[in-house]
């Protein structure tokens, strides 16, 4: 089995507006038939999806979306293959490249700290504001602040990123406007010409 938990990774909103920010993590949970089945507590092993849209840092929706059993009975739920990417990516061990934001974003990292984060197998700027305060000991001195940073960074580019969509459709509301005028000055220019050609005939009369 993976790590129990995986680094942030990006997921396509429904919509396909935007990104949401999702995570796996593995738990456990009492099989109560079993358990009296077998006369001592049985547990299954669940995995969870997390999903957390941008601008929206304190409301996070889960799903189960598969369940490991006692005996080897894997049970696999129809909303795991909505994330059928991301997952299959941390299980094969490279869910970093989904995450998309380079540690070399987070401007407070010299280049030695970005490569001990990479020697520990921290590759983004999501994975390393997901780091538990056990592995904390691992990245080193700043280890805190650095991941800090991170989590601030992301809610900094959750709470922006309708601000930054906004923007890119009023320039292109813009330049279409532009477009338009141009069109516009293009079809009327024949035409004045033809009024001062007019009007120079008409004064040589």
């Amino acid at each position: 089995m993976t790590d129990r938990k995986s680094p942030m990774m990006k997921h396509k909103h429904p919509d396909e507006q935007g990104f949401n920010v999702i995570w796996f993590e593995w738990d456990s949970e009492r099989n109560n038939s079993a358990s009296e089945a077998h006369g001592r507590p049985v547990y299954d092993d669940i995995l969870w999806v997390y999903i957390q849209s941008p601008g929206a840092k304190n409301q996070i929706a889960s799903h189960v979306i598969e369940r490991r059993r006692e005996g080897g009975e894997v049970i696999h739920y129809e909303v795991r293959e909505r994330f059928h990417e991301q997952l299959k990516s941390w299980e094969a061990g490279n869910a970093e490249g989904h995450a998309g934001t380079p540690l070399d974003e987070l401007h407070i990292l010299d280049r030695s700290q970005i490569a001990t984060l990479k020697e520990v197998g921290i590759h983004n700027i999501e994975a390393l504001s997901s780091v538990s305060d056990q592995t904390l000991p691992e990245i080193g001195l700043g280890g805190r602040v650095m991941r800090d940073a991170a989590k601030g960074y992301l809610d900094k580019a959750a709470g922006l990123e309708p601000v930054t969509r906004m923007a890119a459709e009023n320039e292109e509301l813009r330049e279409m406007i532009a477009h338009l005028t141009a069109q516009v000055d293009a079809l009327t220019a024949p035409e004045k010409d033809d009024d001062e050609s007019g009007r120079k005939s008409r004064k040589a009369a």
